[in-house]
């Protein structure tokens, strides 16, 4: 068995910092050719693995997620995307194909990537990238991709 293709796509470019300029000017331009209206990119203060983003598409409020260490990013349809304990995933091809027009580096992961249940390969991979996230993968147990990629562990 392979390691989860979502695992692959976050973690490819892992410690890379997030460009936060070039974040909001591929967010703005994808949101314009889709129709969207975009807010300000927000940063958590807790502790959380990503940042987000409250975009307006046929009167109802998605939230985009941005992965802080890797290419990795997700729609939630959650209220309040701070509190990552509760997750809906969601697609949206439309938006995804207005950044891949623009050749925005970061890879949108499906409802389908984020809900697959972690295998042992995936584990082992996890714990292997280094000694915290072996840590927090043993610790925290998670059961899907989206759990390792947009959690709220410390």
């Amino acid at each position: 068995m392979a390691i989860a293709s979502g695992l692959l796509k976050a973690f490819a470019n892992r410690g890379s910092t997030r460009d936060k300029i070039a974040e909001s000017t591929f967010l703005h331009a994808a949101a314009r050719a889709c129709g969207w209206s975009i807010g300000q990119v927000e940063e958590s203060r807790a502790i959380l693995s990503y940042g987000w983003v409250r975009a307006e598409w046929r009167e109802a409020a998605t939230f985009i997620l941005l992965h802080n260490e890797g290419a990795a990013a997700a729609f939630t349809v959650t209220d309040q995307p701070w509190t990552s304990g509760n997750l809906r995933f969601v697609d949206r091809p439309e938006f995804v194909t207005a950044t891949q027009s623009l050749q925005w580096p970061i890879h949108f992961l499906t409802t389908s990537e984020l809900n697959h249940s972690l295998s042992s390969e995936d584990r082992e991979f996890l714990t292997s990238l280094d000694s915290m996230m072996a840590y927090d993968v043993k610790y925290w147990n998670p059961e899907t991709v989206g759990q390792v990629i947009f959690n709220w562990w410390d």
